[in-house]
């Protein structure tokens, strides 16, 4: 009774991987780590999600994706560099509308 016990509460007992990927046994308290990091077998999102990718996949796919998608990932990363840009101008417009120098300092217009 206490070896099983045992054996449900040690964090360093080797368990079997919730994808069942190899390696098949993995200690109980490295489960966790290994799913999000390594596990070829974890679905996971494309790295361009960012910019607008939706895919997702086993990581062992990704580099097939990744390679198969590049031109659609260069242009999603060209249009979100764009809109970073409009936003960039635009907050510099507004910051440069509501702020005035004169001699060093700063005079703020609030209405």
């Amino acid at each position: 009774e206490t070896l099983q016990t045992h054996q449900y509460q040690c964090p360093r007992f080797p368990v079997t991987g919730p994808n069942r990927c190899d390696p098949a046994k993995i200690p109980r308290e490295e489960v966790e780590g290994h799913v999000q990091e390594l596990c070829p077998s974890a679905t996971v999102c494309c790295p361009f999600k960012n910019a607008g990718c939706q895919h997702k996949c086993p990581r062992y796919s990704l580099d097939i994706h990744l390679e198969e998608s590049l031109k659609t990932h260069l242009n999603l990363t060209c249009d979100l560099v764009k809109q970073q840009q409009a936003q960039i101008k635009h907050l510099c417009s507004a910051l440069h509308t509501i702020t005035q120098t004169t001699d060093g300092v700063f005079i703020w217009r609030i209405r």
